[in-house]
């Protein structure tokens, strides 16, 4: 369980503030002029240590001695000699700024604003200053307004996709949603309408809508076949907003500001599931001021995805595309975001970013598990096939597939096995074209490779099979993954951070491959 505590600094950005995680801890601070016995600068310490003791040495002592005492974590690193001083200095730097600040007229009769303090194993940080800050006692309570905990909190989800398009972010957030109204929070789910012809290209099976509201009952009903949820009995409300699907990402962006959508709605919480997305081209208020408290959620690696886009000119070239990538990517989290949740280390470093593995995965899927486990014993034992399952879109490990399938090695036994893929969405023709092509060159002691149309990974048709293959890497952290992993599969996936969660917590199921 994950919670968020914050408070919010002159510049409208919000730390994480505390974590049930031993090695991520974070604490906010009050001016000096608000409350001076609350965080001290380092050098404040050391120079009253150095009065008592009359040697720097013992007075270094005492105060790590004391730090211990106030809750610092046990395996700080520790500093030598020369980072100690640039603390000294910095933190005299820190108290003559602080002071001069509470001298300006000009500010003095305001509020006291809260600064930032991180503390990553480390020494926490003031954010605003940029001065090592030490606590003179336990770490500020959660603030009000980032404190998620609380039932009376209002949340809004706003996702790039819904379903019947069968993609992560079109289910964890309505999974995310689902989890919270069936607490009790009041929720709004926000969603991507989008014109029929764009469900064609996209959308799963037949189902095909007219309207929000049909597209709308379709989603009721899958929550209550798939979830075991009656959303008509949960404080839940699905909204829409105008949106396209725009080929050259191959995603869903909105037509014009989506916070109209919400301009009744409570402004209490906000989840922007894959916030850099949402925010690329947001042309409305900044949802930071809309909203109490923000936190995004990241899901795709775009920095990868972008990469196997093939594109031309200068965005061919892979250091002018990262540079304006990463520039933007970071501008619009730093602005919109208070927090911003990465499933996984991978891809670039985001602004007040926390790496932890918020999804999960349906009871259905454990259902399976149990269910399949004794079919599966029962199956004949030469059985060799073999799936992947994902969007039709070349960059979600399509690709990979293919090129892992024509430089694996050739033996009688590998030629035996048939790894058969499943998956729609816009690039499914080219898919089917490369596979066919393939056979065409493919040796008789190669893997095969079957195409065909996607369908849920709940699917009956599913059980059966042992083991799934997934070389994707364009995602934080792969939902088919887990959902193998939960019907106690075995999988087969590129050793890369996207990956690590299943490394750490699955790994006498992963077998792993190196990445590209």
């Amino acid at each position: 369980e994950l919670v968020f505590v914050s408070c919010r600094s002159q510049n409208n950005v919000l730390l994480p503030a505390k974590l049930q995680c031993p090695n991520l801890q974070c604490a906010a601070k009050s001016t000096m002029s608000h409350d001076a016995t609350l965080a001290v600068p380092l050098a404040v310490v050391t120079l009253a240590s150095q009065r008592r003791r009359h040697a720097s040495r013992c007075a270094k002592r005492r105060l790590r001695k004391f730090i211990r005492a106030v809750g610092e974590s046990d395996e700080r690193e520790e500093q030598n000699p020369l980072q100690w001083a640039l603390s000294v200095v910095s933190g005299l730097l820190g108290s003559f700024m602080a002071s001069s600040r509470e001298s300006d007229p000009e500010t003095s009769g305001e509020e006291a604003a809260n600064a930032l303090v991180q503390q990553l194993g480390s020494s926490p940080i003031d954010a605003q200053q940029g001065v090592p800050i030490y606590a003179l006692g336990t770490y500020p309570a959660c603030t009000e307004a980032s404190n998620l905990r609380r039932l009376d909190r209002h949340f809004t989800v706003v996702t790039t996709a819904a379903l019947p398009w069968s993609t992560g972010p079109s289910i964890n957030p309505l999974l995310r949603a689902l989890y919270l109204a069936k607490r009790g929070h009041p929720v709004v789910l926000l969603m991507p309408w989008i014109e029929r012809d764009d469900q064609d290209r996209l959308f799963t099976g037949k189902e095909r809508f007219d309207t929000c509201g049909e597209q709308g009952q379709w989603i009721l009903k899958w929550c209550k076949e798939r979830a075991s949820l009656d959303v008509k009995k949960l404080p839940l409300e699905l909204r829409w907003y105008p949106a396209s699907y725009v080929e050259a990402v191959r995603s869903i962006f909105p037509k014009g500001d989506c916070s109209q959508e919400l301009a009744d709605s409570p402004k209490d919480v906000l989840i922007l599931e894959e916030p850099e997305h949402l925010c690329w081209y947001h042309n409305g208020q900044r949802w930071s001021e809309l909203f109490r408290h923000v936190v995004g959620v990241v899901h795709t690696n775009y920095q990868v995805y972008l990469e196997n886009m093939n594109y031309e000119g200068l965005l061919d070239f892979d250091s002018i595309r990262d540079s304006l990538f990463s520039t933007f990517t970071s501008m619009v989290c730093s602005a919109y975001c208070d927090v911003t949740i990465k499933l996984s280390s991978a891809g670039i470093a985001l602004p007040n970013e926390v790496k932890c593995n918020v999804h999960g995965v349906r009871q259905e899927f454990m259902d399976i598990g149990r269910r399949s486990s004794q079919r599966r014993r029962k199956a004949a034992e030469d059985h060799s096939s073999v799936y992947f399952i994902g969007k039709a879109v070349m960059p979600k490990g399509w690709a990979e597939l293919i090129e892992l399938v024509q430089t694996v090695p050739k033996s009688d036994e590998l030629g035996k096995l048939h790894i058969e893929a499943y998956g729609s969405g816009p690039d499914a023709d080219e898919i089917e074209q490369r596979i066919a092509e393939l056979k065409q060159k493919q040796d008789a002691m190669q893997p095969s490779l079957i195409f065909f149309p996607g369908i849920d990974h709940a699917d009956k048709r599913f059980e059966n099979y042992k083991v799934l293959i997934n070389p994707s890497t364009t995602e934080m952290l792969c939902t088919v993954t887990a959902e193998a992993l939960a019907m106690g599969k075995r999988v087969v996936i590129p050793d890369h951070p996207s990956n690590l969660f299943f490394k750490k917590n699955f790994e006498d199921r992963c077998s792993f491959f190196a990445s590209g």
